[in-house]
């Protein structure tokens, strides 16, 4: 949703006398949200996969996984935050944005649920060492 709202608002914004889309930074922008969404449904599958396996063998949960997950989906959510910004450029700050409400929650949603996403990607290192002595 979020995508589709940049990429048609880079439709419609005409700069330098030209679409936005035309533009090759824009392109770049647009490059860079897709392949992140598509990465994170990507890994979103993994993650689903691997804890249906470990539930199938009997093997107890691990948190990497889940925990990875939601600590990259953060990141990403704030990587298209900022892009965004950078699309809509003068109107970024305004309530007339068209994915105000995504900006919104993933600024208020980022401090929150086990610390800063640095502490997360320590936690997210003890359980891949753990999973990966738990295996060999």
């Amino acid at each position: 949703y979020v995508y589709d709202q940049m990429r048609d608002y880079t439709k419609e914004r005409i700069a330098a006398g030209r679409p936005l889309i035309e533009h090759n930074n824009v392109q770049v922008l647009l490059g860079e949200a897709a392949l992140s969404l598509d990465t994170a449904r990507a890994y979103m599958y993994q993650v689903a996969w691997e804890n249906d396996q470990r539930e199938l063998a009997g093997a107890p949960v691990n948190l990497y996984w889940s925990l990875g997950f939601y600590t990259y989906v953060k990141k990403v959510c704030w990587r298209l935050c900022e892009i965004a910004s950078d699309i809509y450029g003068g109107i970024s700050g305004s309530l007339d944005m068209p994915v105000e409400k995504f900006l919104r929650r993933v600024y208020s949603f980022m401090p929150t649920g086990g610390g800063t996403w640095s502490i997360q990607m320590m936690k997210c290192s003890r359980e891949y060492d753990d999973s990966r002595f738990e295996e060999g």
